[in-house]
């Protein structure tokens, strides 16, 4: 990427959702640097929009957030990142939603959540896990709500709580 194709916070406005030159009507189309405090932002613009490869950075140059947007919506994988530079979370967005199988890690990257979104809402078995790897809870999910088994269970893998949902409601328990 050429300097010469870069702009700058300073030489930047953001009005109503679109993003122009400074005493400019005509929206921005180019790469958009932003750095405040050592945290640097790099995003892509079209007419205006975030449209293209996305990233934001701590103060110590790890990437924070890399991802894609179209049309100014979150399109395709966008990952975190903790501090260290191990993964934070993985998810898929199209049409305006997360879509797909959101990931979120601890920090020793052992799987903290897995589950599949559809349009936005949770759909089918979610899992989440404690920091040494075994699972804390598995639940099923049916148009976002919480229905079927539900399981809780402790840090030694043990069965701690059962239940039974309907449509988002817990019908029984034992």
């Amino acid at each position: 990427m050429l300097l010469e194709d870069q702009i700058r916070f300073s030489e930047i406005e953001k009005r109503d959702s679109l993003f122009y030159e400074k005493d400019s009507s005509i929206p921005y189309s180019g790469t958009y640097v932003v750095n405040n405090n050592g945290v640097t932002e790099t995003m892509t613009l079209n007419n205006g929009m975030l449209h293209g490869p996305y990233s934001r950075s701590f103060k110590n140059n790890q990437v924070e957030v890399s991802g894609r947007y179209v049309n100014n919506y979150e399109d395709g994988l966008f990952t975190t990142f903790y501090e260290s530079g191990q993964v934070y979370s993985k998810a898929n967005f199209s049409n305006k939603k997360i879509n797909g199988t959101l990931k979120l890690y601890f920090e020793n990257g052992l799987l903290k959540f897995l589950g599949d979104y559809t349009e936005g809402q949770l759909e089918g078995v979610v899992k989440t896990f404690f920091e040494n790897g075994k699972v804390a809870t598995l639940e099923n999910f049916v148009n976002g709500q919480r229905h079927g088994v539900f399981v809780r269970y402790n840090e030694n893998g043990e069965s701690e709580f059962q239940g039974n949902y309907k449509n988002g409601q817990l019908e029984s328990k034992n």
